[in-house]
């Protein structure tokens, strides 16, 4: 049996952050072990003194108490408040089963508190891959929680110009995936497509915030985003509408090595009506700098419908985030061959 817990002189404990509660049937789960076997792995506590910041471990030390038993505990001593913090998030990442939305709701609050660090820099912290943090940097971002800076600390204390470049695949520097669309050239695509299509219904298989389709009024707009809970993966295998715009994520936060342009692309010729206009956001390598070997440049080239359009972007086209991209049309005959993204459309 677990030894009991003397009752002379406690020391007083508070947790060093707020986590996500466990769902019941872990929380049960836990106790009925801890009931059965006691606290096997100790708690991680910032000092030895009468009052303890718990970094790891507090529902450990709740059940412990509320069943009377000993809760044995190491001291992690000499870390800052922040330390304390990651310590708690990287500690918590990598035990606990947390959905997507509390892993990146954890790193968000991880970039709030140290926004001038890199994101291998948060990675490395926090246990998760870079580009899970430039997706979640970019969100907060985008809503003005965090400021963008020009430059970010790195793992080796030097500090860095902080903008992205997308160079066709690699995730040394990628692309995060949640930057709006800019507005310009959503007006853009509005008054270019409007005037030859009468469009009733959009697909958006990846809609963000909405951006894409906002100059569209009176128009009724089916909209897929995954960090809302509805996976144009599952979606139905067939989707009437008149016109899709979609920007995908140009980038895999999951780490894969998935070429997800691709895989939007491939989806939305599945689904959609075989004549249907599409305007596609595309990274430049899903269409250039391939082989003749290539499965994606064989795969465009025989199995694609013919890219009717291109509209070019300049690299700056999203800001301070720098995306080597161009916009392809298919099945829009009644346009021209070619644009270029006029200046009055640049923001």
């Amino acid at each position: 049996m677990p030894r009991i817990e003397s009752k002379t002189k406690k020391s007083q404990y508070k947790p060093v952050l707020k986590l996500p509660p466990l769902p019941p049937d872990q929380y049960e789960a836990l106790r009925n072990n801890i009931a059965i076997n006691g606290v096997l792995v100790p708690i991680l506590v910032d000092s030895d003194g009468p009052r303890r910041k718990i970094i790891d471990g507090n529902y450990r030390k709740k059940i412990a108490d509320a069943l009377s038993y000993e809760c044995p505990e190491i001291v992690q001593a000499g870390l800052d408040e922040d330390e304390k913090r990651t310590l708690a998030r990287a500690l918590n990442l990598a035990r606990r089963q947390l959905t997507t939305s509390e892993k990146r709701a954890l790193v968000a609050d991880q970039l709030r508190e140290t926004p001038d660090k890199s994101l291998r820099w948060v990675g490395k912290m926090l246990g998760v891959h870079h580009t899970t943090v430039g997706s979640v940097r970019a969100e907060l971002q985008s809503t003005g929680e965090i400021s963008q800076l020009e430059q970010t600390v790195g793992l080796d204390g030097k500090h860095r110009p902080s903008t992205f470049v997308f160079n066709g695949g690699s995730s040394s520097n990628p692309r995060p995936n949640t930057i709006a669309t800019p507005p310009g050239i959503c007006r853009f695509l509005h008054n270019l497509i409007s005037p030859h299509y009468g469009v009733k219904t959009i697909l958006d298989p990846s809609a963000g915030a909405g951006a894409l389709t906002k100059p569209w009024k009176g128009v009724r707009v089916i909209a897929y985003e995954i960090t809302r809970g509805k996976d144009f993966f599952t979606c139905l295998n067939r989707i009437a509408c008149d016109l899709v715009l979609c920007n995908p994520p140009f980038n895999n936060d999951t780490g894969s090595t998935e070429f997800l342009p691709e895989r939007f692309l491939r989806r939305i010729l599945e689904v959609v009506p075989s004549r249907t206009p599409i305007v596609f956001f595309s990274p430049m390598a899903l269409r250039l700098d391939q082989t003749s070997r290539s499965s994606r440049w064989r795969w465009l080239r025989d199995n694609c419908p013919s890219i009717s359009g291109i509209i070019s972007l300049p690299h700056d086209a999203f800001g301070t985030v720098k995306v080597h991209s161009e916009i392809l049309l298919f099945n829009v005959p009644k346009l021209l061959p070619h644009y270029f993204l006029p200046d009055r459309y640049l923001r």
